[in-house]
């Protein structure tokens, strides 16, 4: 996950730097059907060509393009094509000015409180039990963390039940124009989920949409992947010996209540914790929650809210018969709070970075059977990226060919004692032990109390 990874000399599927810029493989520009080609056209018609919007992915060869995927290549294109599409500064009012309701309701009001069902919606209760748990960011800092774990759960769980309601709603409304049936569908699709993180992120800070989409389109590119592998793990060819499966990421340590509860410590010294506005019970329920939460969650809402929305327009496509794929299966991929949190808070504090022979950073990837060494500033085990071609026999020939595959190899630096743990470095090892555990608490979360640190204390 890199953003030079978007149009560079990166193989996306091996790692590994192409010398030659011109031998690399541009997918899906000369990989597209003659129909994705037109439509490529159309699109790009009297637009300047822009870097940011590129959902290029390049590959050495075209072995290594087989080897990751065509098909996944052409999908996770597609879903961050939507990601990047632009939204409006306030799409809530784009949306109650183009789709015409018949009432004096703004939208943006009836979003919350209008269609919340006769008996009191599922999302408000699972909201007043979160704000029964803290109503306020001194009294949320200070839960434990399993009550920190609940609180999150009824927080997006309440989002998603809203969610949920919203789309329905979105069909009511669209039936309710005076349009015709295809112009009310793509009016209702393409300002839905704006509207949604509007609604929900009135109170975050103004740069958030610029600030978020970039930083974070590398690991939506990851997500949209591994939703697509997940499908096809009990049917894949590949050997689950080599291949780590969407279970063994989800065994992985989940940083999410340190992350919130860090970046609440320092937003609580920066500035004073404000009250909970609003005269609406059911604006409160939601909205409250959300200022309550540090800016990181906000920002990572508003990045859940865009990957909903690019798999909500792809749905429409496919239904429409123009998807970018002929298999429904590919186009279908759903994601909820649940799957989202797993695969972003755990790639957090357990990715390694991604080296070339000069050492030069190209990025970071997630070895899920791999992350469960801890750190020593002192280590017995170095970590190296073992990108060599290993022999692998396939057919019923039984002739043999090559295979580059993306591991980490662990190596022995020095003589390992007998129950003695086996332990890696996090970085670099060589600063003075302040400015380690400075880094080591920034990025990691942790204090060190390995030898080497109790030794020089």
């Amino acid at each position: 996950m890199c953003d030079p990874w978007l149009d560079c000399g990166v193989c996306h599927f091996c790692w590994s730097a192409i010398p030659n810029r011109k031998t690399q493989i541009r997918f899906p520009q000369q990989h597209s059907s003659p129909q994705q080609q037109q439509q490529q056209q159309k699109q790009s018609k009297g637009k300047k060509p822009s870097k940011r919007q590129s959902t290029v992915m390049v590959f050495c060869n075209d072995k290594c393009l087989e080897d990751y995927g065509a098909p996944v290549a052409d999908m996770v294109c597609h879903v961050e094509g939507h990601i990047r599409r632009l939204w409006q500064a306030n799409p809530a009012s784009v949306f109650s000015t183009s789709i015409d309701t018949n009432t004096d309701t703004n939208t943006d009001t009836n979003i919350d409180t209008k269609h919340q069902g006769q008996d009191g919606s599922g999302w408000q209760k699972r909201a007043d039990r979160a704000l029964h748990l803290a109503s306020s960011r001194e009294q949320l800092v200070r839960l434990s963390d399993q009550d920190m774990g609940e609180f999150l759960n009824l927080v997006w769980s309440s989002i998603d039940m809203w969610v949920a309601e919203q789309l329905v709603l979105d069909c009511t409304l669209a039936r309710t124009t005076n349009n015709t049936k295809k112009q009310k569908k793509k009016m209702s699709r393409d300002v839905m989920f704006p509207s949604i993180a509007w609604s929900l992120l009135s109170c975050a800070q103004p740069d958030l949409a610029s600030r978020t989409t970039d930083d974070n389109c590398e690991k939506l590119r990851l997500m949209a992947e591994a939703l697509y592998r997940r499908q096809y793990e009990d049917g894949s060819p590949r050997s689950t010996e080599t291949q780590a499966t969407f279970a063994d990421y989800c065994a992985m340590q989940s940083n999410e209540v340190t992350v919130i509860r860090e970046a609440l410590k320092v937003e609580i010294q920066e500035q004073e914790d404000g009250a909970i506005g609003g005269d609406d019970h059911a604006e409160r329920s939601l909205r409250a929650l959300v200022a309550l939460l540090p800016t990181c969650f906000q920002e990572v809402l508003y990045v859940y809210l865009r990957l909903r929305d690019a798999l909500y327009l792809m749905r429409g496509e496919s239904k429409q018969g123009n998807g970018v794929d002929d298999s429904s299966s590919v186009v279908d991929l759903e994601v909820d709070h649940s799957a989202f949190r797993s695969m972003l808070y755990k790639e957090i504090a357990n990715s390694f970075g991604i080296r070339d022979e000069s050492d030069e950073l190209l990025g970071f990837a997630v070895f899920p059977r791999a992350c469960f060494f801890n750190h020593s500033c002192d280590p017995n085990i170095q970590k190296r990226r073992d990108i060599r071609e290993l022999p692998c026999v396939v057919g019923a020939d039984g002739k043999g060919t090559t295979v580059r595959r993306r591991t980490m190899a662990f190596y022995a630096a020095r003589r390992i004692e007998e129950g003695e743990e086996c332990c890696i470095s996090y970085g670099d090892i060589s600063a003075d032990r302040a400015e380690r555990q400075a880094r080591l608490q920034e990025m990691y979360f942790f204090p060190c109390s390995c030898a080497r640190c109790e030794r020089e204390a």
